[in-house]
């Protein structure tokens, strides 16, 4: 599973791009934290058995360090700009 196996936490901003390619928006988020946004229409994601449904985002933040500290899906109900 890609999200087990690739998406952990402590890994570099650097490993998940090379993994998933550069991300459509990336935004700086409070504490010093940096959140990345990828269609989830694009993505290959959970062994595959993941797919999109209309906007779905996979959101990845990193700490200060550009290190991931955590991972999520998210549905917003606003028009994709991608």
């Amino acid at each position: 599973m890609m999200m087990k196996d690739h998406l952990a936490v402590g890994r570099s901003r650097a490993e998940v791009e090379d993994l998933l390619g550069s991300p459509v928006f990336t935004r700086r988020g409070p504490d010093e934290l940096t959140i990345s946004y990828y269609p989830m229409d694009g993505l290959t994601l959970c062994g595959g058995w993941l797919e999109s449904c209309g906007c779905e985002e996979l959101r990845i933040v990193y700490d200060g360090g550009m290190r991931v500290s955590g991972f999520y899906v998210a549905v917003t109900s606003l028009p994709c700009s991608w």
